[in-house]
């Protein structure tokens, strides 16, 4: 299976098993647009949940980088993967969750473990200018903002301020999924999810 056909199919998945979820969002950039998660979830708790999708097309090379990155970013971590690293959890730290997926169908390897220290310089990331100015910051730049709202602020607090942040510019995008997607997700739903594509909102 390719990179679209396993996003498909995850959603599909996680709008099965979490209806609550408060966003599902592709390929959402995180540390200051050097990696995307290529899932991104937000439950009604409020965890944030990322999914690295590993398709038969794909290489491993980059994989221990991106977990690393992935660790101090996000409350969970799944690999979603299909036949060829159908093996993956022997591959990767035991605390990462993985998922399978065989003719469509997302089966569970193994649940991930929440994270427990994230990083405020990752999760800083996701707060952009506009948010800062709400938040009084308004006489200083978005590197300074960011620097003073680590050094001021707890990680529980900033991650609220990042889940709020993704919230506001992701939300409307899943509503209009939700409203007009196919009975299966299909390869252009993906377009109602992901920032990169314009829509007219």
């Amino acid at each position: 299976m390719n990179e679209k056909h396993l996003k498909c199919a995850l959603i599909d998945y996680l709008m099965e098993n979490y209806p609550t979820a408060l966003l599902i969002g592709v390929e959402i950039p995180f540390i200051s647009m050097r990696r995307r998660v290529d899932v991104l979830m937000i439950t009604e708790e409020k965890q944030l949940i990322a999914f690295e999708i590993k398709s038969d097309q794909d290489n491993l090379t980059r994989l221990n980088g991106q977990i690393s990155d992935y660790k101090k970013t996000f409350d969970k971590l799944y690999i979603v993967t299909s036949n060829k690293y159908k093996n993956i959890c022997k591959m990767i730290p035991n605390g990462i969750g993985c998922l399978y997926c065989n003719d469509q169908t997302i089966k569970i390897l193994r649940e991930s473990k929440t994270i427990k220290r994230l990083s405020k310089k990752n999760l800083s990331f996701f707060i952009q200018q506009s948010d800062f100015q709400m938040m009084g910051y308004k006489n200083l730049s978005i590197i300074d903002a960011r620097k003073k709202i680590i050094n001021s602020t707890t990680t529980d607090l900033l991650r609220n301020f990042a889940i709020n942040s993704i919230l506001k510019r992701y939300s409307k995008r899943f509503t209009l999924f939700k409203k007009y997607k196919e009975t299966k997700t299909s390869i252009s739903d993906l377009d109602y999810l992901t920032k990169s594509f314009e829509l007219h909102l």
